[in-house]
């Protein structure tokens, strides 16, 4: 008999991929929710050039992050852009050009339904100063984000028996012509 089973979907690009964003992209994301130096952004980048994050938890093996409790609604350890449908303010504003005005108005644009369709839409009713400050970053917020996530991760947990047994299958999916891929299938105890 199962005695605990769960489904959840993310779309990839709800958090930042710490392993792909630059120490900007980062910093900016840590100032969103701590005040935390710049420095600390640094040796995030410093330690996955040498060796990749695999989990999310390994950022606080970073002097500075050691009793950091935020790092998993920020940052994510799977590859996409960030997500314009799904993130939270706090991964907008890791966005170069994002300000709290625009990342509030894309987050109200995903709460009403009406999603942002490309990064133009953002400068729809922001301040003038808002907008100045998404076009002058324009390039590298284009760069950085998407409409649509990049992938879908379904994580699967079931658990059974005495003493108890657990299992997690993680499976990133993808749209592909007409359909859907399995990019990744993950099984863990």
């Amino acid at each position: 008999m199962v005695t605990g089973c769960d489904v959840s979907f993310e779309a990839a690009g709800t958090h930042v991929d710490v392993n792909a964003a630059t120490s900007e992209v980062i910093a900016r994301a840590l100032a969103s929710v701590t005040n935390v130096p710049d420095s600390i952004a640094a040796a995030i980048v410093a330690r996955r050039d040498t060796s990749p994050f695999i989990d999310v938890g390994e950022l606080r093996s970073i002097r500075g992050l050691e009793s950091a409790t935020t790092l998993d609604s920020l940052f994510s350890v799977e590859p996409g852009r960030v997500s314009l449908a799904t993130a939270p303010v706090q991964v907008l504003l890791a966005i170069p050009g994002f300000t709290a005005e625009t990342a509030d108005n894309v987050v109200a644009a995903q709460n009403a339904g009406t999603p942002i369709e490309d990064l133009t839409t953002a400068l729809i009713g922001v301040s003038n100063t808002a907008a100045s400050e998404l076009v002058a970053r324009f390039p590298d917020a284009a760069r950085l984000t998407t409409p649509d996530p990049d992938a879908w991760v379904m994580r699967s947990r079931a658990a059974r028996g005495v003493p108890l047994s657990e299992i997690t299958i993680e499976m990133r999916l993808a749209r592909v012509a007409n359909g859907v891929a399995v990019i990744r299938l993950r099984a863990r105890p």
